[in-house]
């Protein structure tokens, strides 16, 4: 077994090395790693970069939700043009009260 020696500061009370980048920093300052290394204690550097990194993640995750297709498989041609209730072979939609039937079919 060999022994390392690393030069910490003097007002480090708990030195530990960060899981992420291996620099060694006081326990006290460390965060918990939500993403990397969840259920550890990384330092404040790396913690902050993970924060980035989620909150990028989360912008586009909103942006890949608010822009989703609708699915063509979904039409439903019973639907209220309107609100969109589900109104089969009904002449007024019950929720709005819109024309459903075309004036056109007489």
């Amino acid at each position: 077994m060999s022994i390392i020696y690393i030069e910490l500061d003097e007002d480090m009370e708990m030195p530990c090395p960060c899981q992420r980048c291996g620099e060694w920093f006081d326990l006290h300052n460390g965060r918990g790693s939500k993403s990397w290394y969840p259920g550890t204690v990384i330092c404040k550097e790396c913690s902050d970069e993970e924060r980035e990194e989620m909150e990028v993640e989360a912008a586009e995750q909103e942006e890949e939700d608010d822009y989703e297709e609708e699915d063509p498989d979904d039409f439903n041609p019973d639907t209220c043009p309107e609100c969109g209730s589900d109104e089969a072979g009904a002449p007024i939609c019950s929720q709005c009260g819109c024309l459903l039937v075309d004036q056109d079919d007489d």
